[in-house]
This record gives structure tokens, C-alpha cells and sequence, in this order.
């Protein structure tokens, strides 16, 4: 339906072409040239917006701040992907996976250690531990330390 419904719009060498490879072809060639000639207005809209904000920023504060505070959160997530594993570059995902285990690590022992399910010295984390540490190596925190560091937090500086 969609096809037949903007069959007008595309160009006359596409619609014509003699065999269905060379009407992929055309078509194929004809959609990239779209795509080229959106992104490349999308990117000098773009600039045009950003140097309109330039301009007016003495005027219009708070829309120049709104635009620097998204651009600097798309960083920031792109930032977390890489980070996740999603756009890391190859050959670095054995140290993500360190990385990933030794965080599970440290979340179930203050886990443990904030809700009094275990011992702090016997935590759930035990079993995954011996990969990492030695027991000469194993971080000597006491509940009463990790209850008075967590007392003394701001809690707005974290919202």
C-alpha cells in the first residue's frame, strides 16, 4: 500500500528501469541520495541553531544553558554505553567483565552489610570473592564505618 501510495514520488529512472535488479539498483541509489541530502540539511540546521543561540544568549539564557546541558547528557550516555559494553571498541571486553564482576562484588557485600542479612566477614559474596582477592587481600570495612561514611552523605547532592 505504502509503495503504491508514493509510487508518483519517485524519480522517473527508478520507475522505468527495464529489470527488478537494476529497479533495486535505482531505488537503492535514489534512497541514498535521500538520506544524504537529509542529513546533511538536519546538520546545517543544526549549525544555523546553534549559532542563532550564540547570538542571542545575552537575551535568551535559559535556552542557551537548556542546549548545553542536553548536549552534555547525550556525552554523558554515550559515555555509559561505551562503558556497558555497548560501543566499546574491540579487545576490551575481558577488563569490562572484570570490571562488571568485581562491581557485583561490592554490591552484594554492602548489600549484605546494610540490611544485617549476614555477617559482614561471611557476606553472599564470599563464593564470587576467591576470582579477585586472596584473604590477606579482603577489604577490612566494619558495619559501624560504612553506617557513619553513609550518615554523613548529602542526600541532595545525590538526587
Amino acid at each position: 500500500m505504502r509503495v503504491v501510495k508514493h509510487w508518483h514520488k519517485l524519480p522517473r529512472e527508478v520507475v522505468d528501469a527495464p529489470s527488478l535488479e537494476t529497479f533495486k539498483a535505482r531505488l537503492a541509489r535514489a534512497l541514498s541520495n535521500l538520506i544524504y541530502s537529509n542529513r546533511n540539511t538536519v546538520r546545517k540546521a543544526s549549525a544555523h541553531l546553534e549559532l542563532n543561540l550564540m547570538r542571542n544568549m545575552k537575551n535568551n539564557k535559559k535556552s542557551f544553558y537548556r542546549n548545553i546541558s542536553s548536549k552534555r547528557k547525550t556525552k554523558e550516555n554515550m559515555d555509559l554505553l561505551q562503558n556497558m559494553g555497548l560501543l566499546l571498541p574491540a579487545g576490551t571486553e575481558d577488563l569490562l567483565t572484570k570490571g562488571t564482576e568485581k562491581a557485583k562484588v561490592l554490591i552484594t557485600f554492602f548489600t549484605s552489610v546494610l540490611t544485617h542479612k549476614t555477617n559482614p566477614q561471611q557476606s553472599q559474596a564470599s563464593a564470587i570473592r576467591g576470582k579477585f582477592w586472596s584473604k590477606d587481600d579482603l577489604p577490612s570495612v566494619e558495619e559501624d564505618q560504612v553506617k557513619e561514611h553513609l550518615n554523613k552523605l548529602d542526600i541532595h547532592k545525590s538526587l
